[in-house]
Parts: structure tokens; C-alpha cells; sequence
């Protein structure tokens, strides 16, 4: 039961797949830039350093 009562004052946090969320932090990016076309490959690289800095300080 310790270890139930643990896990109930635990706040939940929905984790999303990684991939969905770098998708959505390169696309934001996009949107940034006023939706003009460059390179997509530095968007998405630039959007996996961002999401991978906040999975490291949690």
C-alpha cells in the first residue's frame, strides 16, 4: 500500500512520443520563419536538440 499511495500523490504527465513532439517543435520553426521553404532537414535537427535539452532537465 506504500507504494500505491506513492504513486497516487504523483502528479500523471502525459508523455507524447518524442518523434511527435520534435515534428511539432520543427513545424513551429516553419511557422516562425512566415512559412517560407528552407531547409527541413535543419529544422528537424534543431527541433531534436530542443526537445532532447528538455527531457535532460526534467
Amino acid at each position: 500500500m506504500k507504494y500505491l499511495a506513492q504513486a497516487i500523490d504523483k502528479p500523471m504527465v502525459e508523455v507524447r512520443p518524442r518523434e511527435d513532439r520534435i515534428r511539432e517543435a520543427a513545424y513551429r520553426s516553419y511557422l516562425a520563419r512566415g512559412e517560407h521553404e528552407s531547409d527541413s532537414m535543419i529544422d528537424w535537427v534543431k527541433a531534436e536538440a530542443e526537445i532532447d535539452a528538455e527531457d535532460a532537465a526534467r
